[in-house]
């Protein structure tokens, strides 16, 4: 029966793929515990982050090599990549773990980590947390394909799981995890708000949390296309806020859900005897100073085996509409609007969750996960392609207005009125990820394999 769990589990998940420090970072010695001009060829990005040890001072602690092991990639010339990473430089197409030499190394530290018990070396809740969160990560793309080195995979995600759920906290210490979004506002590293004449300066909204505040979520937690694989581990919310605040946005989503034509037949993309609608032209502008948010949370497996939502933000992402009537094309669309994003940083997080988050820079380069068809740039034949992704976002969100919001539909009946009222907490992604074939192979393995 657990053969065929396995084989069932691993067939459904196959589409599913991605993309010496000092104190007070360590509080104790347990470590307390046709390319656009964005893309070029692979060379050394301009903020090539080296591997900090994160989870003790000793950069040969287990809980470091084995972080660099799974997470570092090592490109031609010795150059390394994604330590500062928000998620494993990993991708459907990617043979590294999976083939020599790497795979040896890592089954080699994954097993030291089991066999000397290393789960207890590190108490302190927040790294756990994102140390598990890391493996999981792994593991989904571990067990993401059946159709290449199925041994392997096995192997790997045979150790993974347990590790993971060794490294599991309690559901209290999983509650009583900062609020990274909060802490930063509190630190005041960042505006709090949108600076038309400095267009490119970072902030962060003082109000975006606030339930009665002027930001509106789409609902509760939503799905979100292009995080398929990121969303399997995160909640991620959607969030509105036009310029007169909170009544005025609240007005301005009655009136789309009201609207008795939302959507109109595409006459330019419907063909073959398809129809295919777009969003009503009619209902696709929005007032300029519109901010659109996407807010991506950290989920965790607590001790019993259990999904929960975490207060630690992963990333923020923004954008500013400035005009009324949008540019209609892809190549002006930063003319219409300003992309901002904060992602979650490791070693900030672990010297303070005043530091939880950082701000990408408009000209950050590194390699893209999500939408990426799969290739692994770090493969001697897929020739890397290097990215800035603050300069990528129009690729994706160029239609004018509203059309370039991806939940939109939700905005619509027959959805129910976004009033503002849907619980960041609401329990959706929990169900989402239990649903999921990763999710049903990591359970079949804890059934079957010792702890």
């Amino acid at each position: 029966m657990y053969r065929a769990l396995l084989a069932v589990a691993l067939a459904a998940g196959v589409t599913y793929f991605v993309a010496g420090a000092r104190s007070p970072l360590f509080p104790s010695s347990e470590g307390a515990a046709q390319a656009p001009p964005s893309q070029r060829a692979a060379q050394p990005p301009t903020r090539n982050v080296e591997a900090t040890p994160l989870y003790d001072r000793d950069a040969e602690h287990i809980w470091n090599r084995l972080d660099r092991q799974l997470r570092v990639r090592t490109a031609r010339g010795g150059a390394t990549y994604g330590a500062d990473n928000l998620d494993p430089l990993l991708w459907a197409e990617t043979r590294h773990l999976l083939t020599p030499p790497s795979h040896a190394a890592t089954l080699a530290v994954l097993d030291e980590f089991l066999t000397a018990h290393a789960e207890r070396l590190v108490r302190d809740p927040v790294r756990r947390a994102v140390f598990q969160r890391d493996l999981w990560a792994v593991f989904d793309w571990t067990v993401s394909r059946a159709d290449t080195h199925p041994a392997a995979r096995h192997e790997l995600a045979q150790r993974l799981a347990r590790i993971i759920r060794r490294v599991a906290l309690p559901p209290n210490e999983i509650a009583a995890l900062p609020d990274t979004y909060s802490a930063t506002l509190a630190g005041a590293r960042y505006p709090t708000a949108y600076d038309p004449e400095h267009r490119d300066r970072a902030f962060l909204p003082a109000a975006l949390s606030d339930s009665a505040g002027p930001w509106i979520p789409i609902h509760g937690s939503v799905p979100v296309e292009q995080h398929n694989f990121e969303m399997s581990r995160s909640s991620f919310r959607v969030l509105i806020n036009l310029p007169g605040g909170r009544a005025a946005t609240l007005a301005h989503l009655k009136r789309l859900w009201n609207a008795q034509e939302p959507f109109v037949v595409d006459r330019t993309g419907s063909f073959g005897g398809e129809t295919r609608t777009i969003l009503n032209p009619a209902l696709q502008a929005l007032p300029p100073g519109t901010h659109i948010a996407l807010v991506r949370r950290m989920l965790v497996i607590d001790s019993a085996g259990d999904i929960r939502q975490t207060p630690i933000v992963e990333s923020v992402q923004m954008r500013v509409f400035r005009q009324a009537e949008p540019c209609r094309t892809v190549i002006c669309g930063h003319n219409d609007q300003d992309f901002f994003e904060f992602v979650l940083s490791r070693a900030g997080l672990f010297s303070s969750a005043a530091s939880g988050v950082r701000a990408v820079e408009p000209d950050e380069e590194g390699f893209l996960t999500f939408s990426s068809h799969g290739i692994d740039h770090f493969e001697p034949e897929a020739g890397g392609r290097l990215i800035a992704p603050m300069q990528m976002c129009v690729n994706c969100h160029h239609e004018p207005g509203l059309a370039s919001v991806r939940s939109s539909r939700r905005l619509f009946r027959p959805y129910t009125f976004a009033d503002g009222g849907g619980p960041a907490g609401d329990g959706m992604p929990e169900m989402w990820k239990s649903w999921r074939a990763d999710w049903g192979y990591l359970q079949a393995l804890w059934q079957s394999e010792p702890r």
